[in-house]
């Protein structure tokens, strides 16, 4: 099997040859998923790349007025999504308006870090930390998504993510997300409110 080499963007078409994924076939699930894999980092932090491009594929649903997601989710309704927001200081919104105003991933990224107020320090701490306790689930995933080499370990490794990991927390997800979503409409939809006579 040929390894094509995937990994940390610095423009759309620039990859960091760090970080191997696998080609070949019905290695990864089918239609869109993240161009990032979780250990890549932007602005000091790792994540960060997989929520931007969570982030700009949620924009563009919202825009289209159709779910683009594939299944992923975004912000606080994805644990690991959840742990940098708080990390940084931010909710979904405040991350999906540096998403609004700046196209290029790479300068979304530093504009994030830059308004969370964090450190390069904290940012190196902070990511080591998340790649050391999240290794197993970032591995997991790594296989699931088709960015590990086949084999036995990776055929294991994805079967315990999508039979045991993830189906208890697929409920409350979607859910929530849903609800997210309903609520935005109904504010979006209803008429400013009106004050005094």
């Amino acid at each position: 099997m040929t390894l094509a080499r995937v990994g940390h963007a610095t423009s759309n078409d620039e990859r960091d040859p760090t970080v191997e994924r696998a080609s070949t076939v019905n290695q990864a699930p089918a239609g869109w998923m993240p161009r990032h894999a979780g250990r890549e980092s932007a602005a000091g932090c790792v994540w960060l790349p997989r929520l931007i491009d969570k982030g700009r594929r949620l924009l563009e649903g919202e825009a289209s007025g159709d779910d683009r997601m594939a299944g992923y989710l975004f912000g606080v309704n994805d644990a690991a999504d959840t742990q940098l927001l708080r990390f940084l200081g931010m909710t979904n919104e405040d991350v999906l308006a540096v998403l609004r105003q700046h196209h290029d991933d790479d300068a979304a990224a530093t504009e994030v870090v830059r308004r969370s107020g964090r450190t390069p320090a904290e940012c190196s701490a902070w990511s080591t930390r998340f790649t050391q306790l999240g290794g197993p689930f970032l591995a997991m995933m790594d296989a699931d998504e088709g960015r590990r080499a086949p084999g036995a370990v990776t055929t294991a490794l994805r079967f315990f993510y999508n039979n045991v990991i993830m189906p208890p927390t697929y409920a409350v997800y979607r859910y929530a997300e849903r609800r997210r979503l309903v609520l935005q409409r109904e504010f979006m939809h209803h008429d400013a409110p009106t004050f005094g006579v």
